[in-house]
């Protein structure tokens, strides 16, 4: 019983699985005997004391990228979110570089990132950076930024601008210019506006004035004196003239 624990334990020691979302180095005394990025069973010599296995993820991996403040060519600063789509593609390499360690690589990975948006964003405008150039310029920067992940075993596939804003100082500054801006045009308008209405009621004030005053005129014209009482007296003849033009219907001023 006793040789078959120990045989037991022999074999379950000297043996390791890799699975399809792994990749592994083994080691022997520290160093590096071989690279497996191949799913399977291993083997290696017995125990841990002698020979270790460390694993490393092989699936694609995400890296959060936010509040990075980048100078545009204009002098222009914004605050820049994206995320980098990476996984890791030489475990010797990984390990040499960082050894083994996921957040010191990101770490890392993420301060060339930086450098590489800052070089590429410099060298454009505020205008090109919002425009169909974006997408451009983020290839740009991934094709910058994938020899330096190189020498750290990473293998940068995707990178991605989130949200690009103006830093709070200069966002505050930005939205009372405009809100002054837009003040200035609405009360030109209103100027405008009040100014149009003034000369229409003018014009509309002449022409009633005009319009009463040849209404006056008219009725002045054609207004037919009353038939005076009999008196025994008949009107005087300008009266009868008045009164004879009245009747056919006609005005004639004097």
């Amino acid at each position: 019983m006793i040789v078959l624990l120990i045989a037991a334990f022999v074999a379950y020691s000297s043996m390791f699985i890799v699975n399809q979302r792994e990749q592994a180095i083994q080691l022997r005394f520290g160093e590096i005997q071989r690279v497996i990025q191949e799913p399977g069973i291993y083997f290696k010599l017995p125990t841990s004391a002698v020979d270790s296995v460390q694993y490393y993820d092989r699936r694609l991996q995400t890296l959060e990228l936010n509040g990075m403040e980048v100078l545009f060519r204009n002098d222009r600063r914004f605050i820049v979110d994206a995320f980098a789509s990476y996984r890791i593609l030489d475990p010797q390499a990984f390990r040499e570089s960082v050894g083994g360690n996921i957040q010191l690589a990101q770490e890392r990975l993420r301060t060339r990132i930086d450098s590489r948006l800052r070089e590429v964003y410099g060298q454009r405008s505020y205008e090109e950076a919002f425009s169909s150039e974006r997408a451009d310029m983020m290839r740009q920067v991934r094709d910058l930024i994938r020899p330096d992940a190189s020498s750290l075993g990473i293998g940068v596939v995707d990178l991605r601008i989130r949200q690009t804003e103006l830093p709070a100082d200069v966002r505050s500054q930005t939205y009372e210019r405009m809100r002054s801006e837009r003040l200035a045009v609405a009360a030109k308008e209103r100027a405008n506006g009040t100014e149009a209405a003034l000369r229409i009621r003018a014009e509309a004030d002449r022409e009633a004035t005009v319009l009463v005053a040849e209404a006056q005129r008219d009725a002045r014209c054609c207004a037919v004196p009353v038939t005076p009482r009999r008196t025994g007296c008949s009107p005087p003849p300008s009266a009868r003239t008045r009164a004879s033009s009245s009747s056919t219907g006609r005005c004639r001023p004097t």
